[in-house]
C-alpha cells in the first residue's frame, strides 16, 4: 500500500469518526430536549392531556392568583387553596385567605364554592354572599358543565381539557421554553387564541402543563381592556380523598350576613349564569 493511499484511508476514517461522534452528540441533545421520547407537537400534547383527564378524580393544590388591571395600573395577589372533584357533576372550592396589595399583606377570606349546580361566592370579611345557579339539576343525568373551564366562570383554571373542544374554540400554538416559565417543574407551554374573538372573554390564554402530571400549573389570560390574570397551582396532589362537606353551598345564616340567591330563569332552559367582575 502506498503512503498516499494510507494517508487517504486514514483521513477517511477520521472523518467518519468525527461524523459519528457529532451525530451521537446531536442525538443525545435531542433526547435531552425531549425526555422519554416525548413528541413535541400541539396535537400530541393535546392527545396526552385529553387522555390524562380519564385518570383525574380529585385535585388538591395551593393557588396563587394575580390580577393586573392594565388601564388603572392596579394589581393584587391572592393566596389560597383549591379542591376539585371531577364528578360528574364537577365540583370545586377555591378559598383565598391572604391578599397582597401595594406590597401590604392582609388576611382576607374569599371563597368560591361550586356544588355541581350552584356557585356560592362568599366574602367573609364583609359578610356578603352571592349564590348563583349555573345549571339545572332536575334532569335524569348529572350536569357536566364545569365553571373552571375556559370562559365558563369567574376565572380560568381548566383542570381537565378535551382536545376536540379546545380545537373548536381556539387556535393552539406550542411555545418554546423561556426564562419566565414556572420554576422547579418541567412544563409544556401552550398558547390559545380564540377563533371567534367576539365570543370569548379573553383574547389570549397561556397554559403551562406539568409534563408528568399533565395538569395546568400556570394559566395566564389577557383581555381587550389590558387586564391580565395569572393563576399558579402549587404543591399539587392528584386524586386525594376529599371531604364532601367542603362543597356545601348553604348560604351563611349568622348575624350580619347579607346577599342574594339568583336562580336561572324558569322559562329558558339554556340560560347560563353570569359572573360578577373580580374585585
Amino acid at each position: 500500500m502506498t503512503r498516499e493511499l494510507t494517508t487517504l484511508l486514514l483521513r477517511l476514517w477520521l472523518t467518519t469518526m468525527v461524523l459519528v461522534s457529532t451525530n451521537t452528540v446531536l442525538l443525545a441533545d435531542e433526547s435531552a430536549s425531549q425526555p422519554g421520547g416525548e413528541p413535541e407537537t400541539v396535537d400530541a400534547w393535546l392527545d396526552r392531556i385529553d387522555a390524562k383527564a380519564d385518570t383525574i378524580k380529585t385535585v388538591h393544590a395551593g393557588v396563587r392568583y394575580e390580577r393586573v388591571q392594565g388601564l388603572l395600573g392596579d394589581s393584587q395577589v391572592r393566596f389560597g387553596t383549591l379542591m376539585y372533584e371531577k364528578g360528574p357533576p364537577p365540583r370545586f372550592v377555591v378559598h383565598f385567605d391572604k391578599l397582597v396589595v401595594d406590597e401590604t399583606l392582609r388576611f382576607v377570606s374569599r371563597a368560591y364554592i361550586y356544588d355541581g349546580c350552584w356557585l356560592l361566592e362568599r366574602l367573609d370579611e364583609k359578610k356578603q354572599f352571592t349564590k348563583r345557579q349555573v345549571v339545572r339539576c332536575d334532569g335524569p343525568d348529572p350536569p357536566a358543565r364545569d365553571p373552571l373551564a375556559l370562559g365558563e366562570g369567574p376565572f380560568a383554571l381548566p383542570i381537565t381539557q378535551e382536545k376536540q373542544k379546545i380545537l373548536e374554540k381556539f387556535r393552539v400554538e406550542l411555545i418554546a421554553p423561556g426564562p419566565k416559565d414556572p420554576k422547579d417543574v418541567r412544563t409544556v407551554h401552550l398558547r390559545l387564541v380564540p377563533r371567534d374573538e367576539q365570543a370569548s372573554e379573553f383574547n389570549r390564554i397561556d397554559i403551562w402543563h406539568d409534563r408528568e402530571m399533565l395538569l395546568p400549573v400556570r394559566v395566564r389570560t389577557f383581555d381587550d381592556s389590558e387586564n391580565e390574570s395569572q393563576i399558579d397551582m402549587l404543591n399539587v396532589k392528584l386524586n386525594p380523598l376529599l371531604d364532601p362537606e367542603v362543597f356545601d353551598t348553604t348560604v351563611p345564616s349568622g348575624r350580619g350576613w347579607r346577599g342574594q340567591v339568583v336562580p336561572l330563569p324558569p322559562a329558558d332552559d339554556s340560560a347560563a349564569a353570569s359572573y360578577p367582575e373580580e374585585q
